[in-house]
């Protein structure tokens, strides 16, 4: 509940009715065709899919190319380019199977209409290797002697990727957007500004970007994929994605029906939307749904083991002590409005868990805190060096709550907003000691998550964020990506992640939702762990 003036009350009336009008007149001129509309607070950067590193990207790049194999909205992998598939008995040999009729966009890099073949997939991985972006997917691929990748071509729908080790999840690798396949002609007629101009083979093609204004993509009308019932897809004629960047002003677009969806949960959608529980409230389900499913991102505090060595935060016990100290209930409850999972069960979501982290994160313990404080001489919290934590506006709310919980308890913390470029910079070159962050997983295995502790990953070059390094995780880590026995490498992550738990690098704070606010007029738009918009299969209601 919140109170408001009575100005407050005239203003919120007045941009209703601005927004009422601004958005009216952009929905009356496509009125005639299927368009899906919904808004990116964050923007897109880039339409190549090699650049596909964060949710805005990674949902345009879905739509415009295709990778070898697909998620469905259960997590399973699907055909898609490749019709089948086939692995070695030592799992170092990966097959796939190429239709015959899939083609490229239409662009003035072809002379006519142009198939994607088997070299074209030789050649996006390769693109991947030489520009060094998404270097992890290529790392597990052998290298020739002139270190290209070792991908044989034997004919135009055959594919052989020849690994480095046995590596179990591979074949979801080859399901992710950002290995969407590119054709040769087109990165190198477009030059640099290929993530301008992207061709690719999707459902649908590019028709206008206006930088920070919106991107429109229409049908495309020759696509491979049908429905089970031999219609051809995607049903409707196009995607027009807004780039608003204030909550609220899309929130009113939406209100009024110039939105078909509406994502996550910012503070002016929970505050209008959603009642005291987390559910829709019920004056708004006539018109809207609301869709929510456990979402493969876990919200963390990190701290940089690195980065002031001499600082009281280096001791793993102050670092406990300040995650004994929190109540995350009181976080996802009150802040979030039962939107989220407190992370009780560690680092990793509860879907992928192999072993729960100690039950002595489950509720705040003072007790035990100062103990361990006391362990390394700091009879109080008050007797901490003071530090910072560092978040983006988005994440503010909720860490304002955490910090003034830790001010409570005598620790000298301040909570500082800046930018999300600023801080994703700042984190990659490891200059925040304490920091706010968030990991959604790029496939759905534990293997993702505890990436995050392998030294090799340190940043810049992965997302090892913290700088952890333990010789033995190390170790574990890399034979549980050669062992074939799912069992067998199970027990050696649950071994990794006890190591991680020792130190406590990090603090999981909640295990976050995939939230959609769905107009009624929209059908076969579904929902998935991996926050993945699929949209080749909605339908849309005159």
């Amino acid at each position: 509940m919140f109170l408001c003036s009575m100005n407050n009350v005239r203003g919120v009336i007045f941009l209703l009715a601005m927004a009422m009008v601004w958005f009216s007149c952009r929905k009356s001129a496509s009125n005639e065709k299927q368009i899906f509309r919904y808004n990116d607070l964050a923007g897109i950067t880039s339409l190549d899919p090699a650049f596909a590193n964060n949710l805005s990207n990674i949902w345009a790049v879905q739509q415009l190319y295709n990778s070898l194999l697909q998620f469905d909205d259960n997590l399973q992998i699907q055909p898609c380019i490749a019709k089948r598939w086939e692995a070695s008995d030592d799992n170092t040999l990966f097959t796939c199977y190429l239709r015959d009729d899939v083609y490229f966009h239409p662009a003035p890099c072809f002379t006519g209409p142009r198939k994607l073949v088997a070299s074209d997939v030789q050649f996006t991985f390769n693109r991947l290797l030489q520009t060094g972006n998404a270097t992890w997917v290529t790392s597990y691929i052998q290298r020739n002697e002139n270190d290209s990748l070792l991908i044989d071509c034997p004919n135009d729908s055959t594919v052989t990727f020849h690994l480095q080790r046995s590596f179990m999840p591979f074949v979801q690798i080859l399901a992710l957007p950002m290995v969407g396949i590119v054709p040769e002609e087109a990165l190198i007629f477009y030059g640099q500004d290929f993530g301008r101009n992207p061709v690719g083979t999707g459902p649908f093609l590019m028709k206008r970007w206006v930088e920070n204004e919106k991107l429109v993509l229409s049908k495309n009308n020759s696509y491979f994929e049908c429905d089970s019932l031999g219609n051809s897809l995607p049903y409707i004629d196009g995607v027009a994605i807004s780039f608003i960047k204030d909550p609220q002003t899309v929130l009113l677009g939406f209100m009024t029906g110039s939105f078909d969806m509406l994502s996550g949960m910012e503070k002016p959608y929970r505050e209008t939307l959603v009642n005291e529980q987390g559910d829709l409230k019920t004056s708004f389900r006539a018109d809207m749904d609301l869709l929510r499913i456990p979402f493969l991102n876990t919200e963390y505090i990190g701290f940089n083991l690195t980065s002031e060595p001499n600082h009281s935060l280096r001791y793993p016990q102050v670092r406990q002590a300040l995650h004994l100290v929190l109540d995350k209930q009181m976080i996802t409850k009150y802040v979030r409005r039962d939107v989220g999972i407190p992370a009780y069960q560690g680092f990793l979501p509860p879907s992928l868990q192999v072993v729960s982290w100690p039950t002595r994160y489950d509720r705040p313990n003072r007790t035990t805190a100062l103990q361990l404080l006391q362990e390394v001489g700091y009879e109080h919290p008050s007797m901490v060096d003071p530090f910072t934590l560092y978040c983006d506006p988005l994440s503010a709310d909720v860490y304002t709550q955490l910090v003034n919980q830790w001010r409570r308890e005598g620790f000298r913390v301040k909570l500082e907003v800046i930018d999300r470029p600023t801080l994703r910079s700042q984190l990659a070159k490891g200059q925040l000691l304490c920091f706010r962050a968030s990991w959604i997983a790029d496939f759905p295995d534990p293997n993702t998550y505890l990436s995050l502790f392998y030294s090799p990953n340190f940043s810049p070059r992965g997302p090892n964020y913290t700088h952890f390094h333990n010789v033995k995780a190390d170790q574990l880590f890399e034979q549980s990506m050669s062992e074939t026995d799912d069992s067998l490498r199970m027990a050696m992550y649950r071994e990794m992640y006890a190591l991680v738990e020792a130190e406590s690098p990090v603090i999981p704070v909640y295990y976050d939702e995939v939230i959609r606010f769905v107009r009624h007029r929209v059908s076969g738009l579904g929902i998935n762990a991996m926050n993945l918009l699929l949209l080749k299969s909605v339908k849309i209601q005159s």
